[in-house]
């Protein structure tokens, strides 16, 4: 009943904006449009930060908002920040609870079962530094989002570089790492992203769903090796917590795990675990980074399979003048008409005589921006949010979404 009166609150507050009634229900089974274009705007919504909104057209009917947050990347008084947890939460929260976070935007692509018996130890999988410290290290080669010396990058990376254990330098490379010649490196490493999540649809409302793939949830079982697993201590060091002999560890037994061949006692229990680079990049500099979504040129996206997969997305990007972009497109799957954008259709806007690089952070539910101006806070893009509850009933909760666990902001 609760739900039933949340839901008819949100209905009659879009109902009373746009003059448009929506079936909370029933959201997958819509055969209308029933998104609404936003009005092109551009407003200055701190000194050196603008908003920008506007509607792009596409073919057969469908369209997309796009927002986006840009602001000079020289001006010292903006600071970009990334933030990440293993408790997930709310952009907006993230926003309220700090008058000085003038924009965010979802971060990184995360773990993300929908029913799972076990959930990785650090959710922000892959590469993960948190207040200058490195909780999680890629098995998988992509790109990064950092902050070093005050600014905000991005790059692509090889999962691969240089970690200690005790006094002893081992060169590491990521189990599904491209990098060549793997048996030159000391150890491959494991973590919660070797797992799979199976996608799934609810054939009620058509919204998806993740399952866990518990058949395939460990590391190589073999003989003349070991797995050392490597977790935080109570003073938030990294430690060897375990050494299991004949590899076989569920990849959710440690933040990471590295698979190494067995020369005799080569590793204790305790013994204190520091990364110093990935793919030469020194991460002792770094004072934050999460792993975040391909080039938007990536030639993946360009595969018949991708071209038809429209989506929300949420792009960070910096452009040649010395701006750096937040900018969502905005659209559901379950929405006709406003089905959100396949990355081909916005490939042109990121031309590579306007940006230097622009890579994609976590799309679909996740893609939100939010922004600040003043006292007003301005939730933007992915209205048509909703929640599956335990007892199957569909919660409209636009305002939070899907909670996070990792996030780019600017603060003044």
């Amino acid at each position: 009943m609760r739900t039933y009166l949340f839901n008819q609150k949100q209905q009659i507050k879009y109902l009373s904006r746009t003059g448009i009634s929506v079936d909370i229900q029933n959201i997958g089974k819509f055969t209308q449009c029933i998104a609404v274009r936003v009005p092109d705007s551009l407003q200055e919504i701190r000194p050196g930060v603008w908003l920008k909104k506007e509607c792009k057209e596409f073919s057969k009917g469908n369209f997309t908002n796009i927002y986006n947050i840009f602001w000079d990347a020289k001006r010292s008084d903006i600071v970009p920040e990334i933030h990440s947890s293993n408790t997930p939460y709310s952009l907006a929260d993230m926003v309220k609870k700090d008058v000085n976070t003038v924009g965010v935007i979802n971060g990184a692509f995360f773990f993300l079962a929908d029913v799972a018996h076990r959930k990785p130890l650090d959710l922000p999988y892959n590469l993960c530094v948190r207040k200058d410290k490195v909780h999680g290290l890629p098995s998988w080669d992509e790109p990064i989002a950092y902050i070093l010396n005050g600014k905000l990058h991005a790059k692509t990376t090889q999962a691969k570089g240089i970690i200690v254990i005790g006094r002893k330098r081992i060169r590491w490379v990521g189990a599904f790492s491209k990098t060549e010649s793997k048996h030159l490196y000391g150890a491959i490493l494991y973590n919660s992203k070797c797992s799979n999540v199976i996608r799934l649809r609810d054939p009620q409302t058509n919204i998806q769903i993740g399952i866990l793939d518990d058949k395939a949830i460990t590391t190589p079982k073999k003989s003349g090796v070991i797995d050392v697993v490597v977790n935080k201590d109570k003073n938030d060091n990294l430690v060897v917590t375990k050494i299991n002999k004949d590899g076989g560890t569920h990849f959710f037994e440690g933040l990471f795990i590295l698979q190494i061949a067995k020369h005799g006692n080569l590793f204790k229990v305790g013994e204190r675990v520091t990364p110093h680079t990935l793919d030469g990049l020194d991460l002792d500099s770094i004072s934050a980074g999460i792993t975040i979504g391909k080039s938007i040129n990536d030639p993946y996206y360009l595969a018949p399979s991708q071209t038809k997969i429209k989506d929300a997305r949420s792009v960070l990007a910096e452009a040649k003048n010395g701006y750096m972009h937040f900018i969502v497109f905005d659209g559901s799957k379950y929405v006709p008409g406003f089905q959100g954008v396949s990355i081909k259709e916005i490939l042109p806007i990121f031309s590579r005589d306007r940006y230097k690089w622009a890579y994609l952070l976590d799309g679909g539910g996740s893609s939100r921006l939010v922004a600040r101006e003043n006292e007003k806070v301005q939730h933007l893009a992915n209205e048509f949010a909703f929640q599956k509850l335990k007892d199957g009933q569909i919660l409209w909760d636009w305002k939070n979404a899907r909670r996070l666990t990792s996030s780019i902001s600017i603060r003044i």
